[in-house]
């Protein structure tokens, strides 16, 4: 079981939306909190009073290849191999209750429908690269799949998130690059315990950013970014078409910390129910039609032990008030 708690350091990761106004704190009504969200709060586990013996197992592995460690003053064909690089990291993860057979030894084991099974997870990633190291030109791709099944009182969680990234960076002079991203994947999720969790996302994305850069303190972008989000026919079959054009200006000293500032305007387009949790993950927590999106913070070095920082999110949708957040911290280093 689980309950959500009012953090008053107003750091949690997650925030309160009052679907139906009866001012309630219902679990279907807690998401995943954007910058500018307000009042914040932590999932808190409460463990039963009900015990199962349970086999656990896990695996987890990480290789990375890179060839220009060894072979970059060959001047053969591997001069031409030293340009690419891999990365790749692995987890996984399970719980069962079979206590017969080698299969609760085997966390890669994919039981679906096992009444057996407890929990389980994994998550890969994988980045291949060509030119990680030119500051010219560089391409690189990633592969990522995060999978979860957890038990509560009253039924399973499943989420699944899968994604294909390709970006292409190229620098036309010292001062002047682009980066292009384009991202495909889905979102899928099932609940037994909270309603209006049950959906399975496909999505689209293109991201173009020019970056202007004089110097190493200095930066300043301009980014326009399309998204398009499908959920699945039978699952209800909404739709949203996203444009975000956004610009951020970044200064950074290292004796003295560092300043920033965005500003983005986003158009949504969605064609579905508004006002549930799938309406929140397909609008990115923002409203229909034109939101307004803005921030600014500054990160100061006070002596050699402490470190100041100082933020402001804000957010203004059509049919909404300005909401306004704002945060201090500081840190002491012993």
């Amino acid at each position: 079981e689980f309950v959500y708690l009012e953090d008053p350091t107003g750091q949690g990761p997650y925030t309160w939306i009052d679907y139906n106004d009866n001012g309630v704190k219902e679990l279907n009504e807690f998401e995943l909190a954007r910058p500018e969200d307000g009042d914040r709060y932590i999932r808190v586990f409460t463990p039963t009073d009900t015990y199962e013996r349970a086999y656990t197992n896990q695996y987890s592995h990480s290789v990375n290849l890179n060839p220009m460690g060894i072979w970059i003053d060959k001047d053969d064909f591997r001069k031409v191999l030293v340009r690419f690089s891999n990365q790749t990291a692995f987890r996984v993860q399970r719980k069962t209750r079979r206590e017969e057979g080698a299969d609760r030894f085997n966390p890669f084991l994919q039981s679906v429908g096992d009444s057996a099974l407890i929990s389980q997870s994994s998550s890969i990633r994988n980045t291949f690269f060509y030119n990680r190291s030119s500051s010219k030109f560089g391409v690189d791709y990633t592969y990522a799949n995060q999978f979860s099944k957890n038990p509560l009182t009253s039924g399973f969680e499943e989420r699944e998130n899968l994604s294909h990234l390709l970006r292409i960076r190229y620098n036309f002079t010292s001062k002047y690059g682009v980066v292009l991203e384009q991202e495909v994947g889905s979102r899928e999720s099932s609940s037994d315990v909270i309603s209006g969790r049950t959906y399975k996302l496909d999505y689209f994305t293109l991201k173009q950013t020019l970056t202007y850069q004089p110097g190493t303190a200095f930066r300043v972008s301009l980014s326009g970014d399309f998204t398009r989000k499908e959920n699945d026919v039978s699952l209800g079959g909404e739709t949203a078409d996203l444009i975000d054009i956004g610009a951020e200006a970044r200064l950074s000293k290292p004796e003295t910390g560092t300043m920033f500032g965005q500003f983005n305007l986003i158009n949504i387009d969605y064609q579905g129910e508004a006002n549930n949790s799938l309406s929140y993950e397909m609008l990115n927590g923002l409203q229909n039609g034109q939101n307004l999106t803005w921030g600014a913070g500054v990160q100061r070095n006070l002596g050699k032990n402490l470190q100041l920082s100082l933020s402001y999110n804000g957010r203004k949708s059509e049919e909404a008030k300005a909401i306004h957040t704002g945060n201090v911290q500081v840190r002491a280093y012993f």
